[in-house]
């Protein structure tokens, strides 16, 4: 969570549900809305995605309403958000991957701690290897 974590990112891309930085940090319906073209656009860029790891209820909703609109999926009903929770959202597709967001108001009330995120990325690394995701993690 600090720049010297230990931590590398390899085979990986870092994009955002929302672009700005709303009041509060809690970006509205409407902020929301008009950022997901951005982030629609840069995964249809991925032809091998194999994870996707939402950091954050706003970043899971978010892509999952991509995959509804875009008709990958017909309900969103099944996805529980959860630290940790994984679900295969459909045959072939990337494994979704739950996670707190790791904003300071999460990591100073230690609701999501370095260790956490660490075992979080470490299960991503080992559930490469899977076919089948489904459920809590």
């Amino acid at each position: 969570m600090t720049s010297d974590d230990g931590l590398r990112l390899f085979d990986a891309y870092i994009a955002a549900a929302v672009r700005c930085v709303p009041p509060d940090n809690k970006p509205t319906r409407d902020e929301i809305l008009n950022c997901r073209p951005y982030l629609s656009r840069e995964l249809a860029l991925f032809r091998q995605l194999k994870v996707v790891v939402a950091l954050g209820g706003i970043a899971f909703e978010t892509y999952l309403s991509i995959l509804q609109q875009s008709g990958i999926i017909q309900s969103r009903a099944r996805f529980r958000f959860g630290h940790g929770c994984m679900y295969q959202t459909h045959p072939g597709g990337p494994v979704l991957v739950g996670s707190y967001h790791p904003s300071q108001q999460n990591t100073s009330t230690k609701r999501l701690t370095r260790e956490m995120l660490r075992d979080l990325f470490k299960n991503v690394r080992t559930i490469l290897g899977r076919s089948q995701i489904d459920g809590p993690g």
